[in-house]
């Protein structure tokens, strides 16, 4: 692309291969237009594609592993773990074990390691100089 197919914006000086890209940077960017609003939630978007995407999170089926974004499990059964799968914790099978009609397991729960604290240094011994005039007397 050459320099004179390039657009670029007055503001940020960011180049764009496309009139259209110049004018939605500029809307988005520096005037913060957001004209594209979710009907669940308000939110508000600069693009109707970011914001067809957003809509996907209100409308997709609520499975186990969907229902909460930020859901964590504390242990990963046996199959699970070592597949590297994810592992949606529910027991006595998890879901990924129940859809593949294998034995579901998990390892007994082991304590947490306490936090490390690195050791005090050892207490240091301070020396005693003798004075100054002991030693250099002239100076003074």
């Amino acid at each position: 692309m050459t320099e004179s197919q390039q657009h670029k914006c007055d503001d940020c000086q960011k180049l764009f291969s496309r009139y259209e890209h110049l004018v939605r940077h500029i809307n988005s960017a520096h005037r913060n237009e957001r004209p594209h609003v979710c009907s669940f939630c308000s939110r508000s978007f600069a693009r109707s594609d970011v914001l067809t995407r957003h809509i996907t999170l209100h409308t997709r089926p609520a499975t186990a592993m969907t229902k909460d974004r930020r859901h964590r499990i504390h242990r990963a059964c046996t199959n699970c773990k070592s597949s590297k799968l994810k592992c949606d914790g529910l027991k006595p099978t998890c879901t990924r074990c129940n859809q593949r009609g294998k034995q579901c397991s998990f390892m007994a729960e082991m304590p947490k390691p306490e936090p490390f604290t690195p050791a005090s240094p050892p207490p240091t011994k301070k020396l005693r100089l003798p004075s100054i005039s002991s030693w250099a007397p002239d100076l003074f």
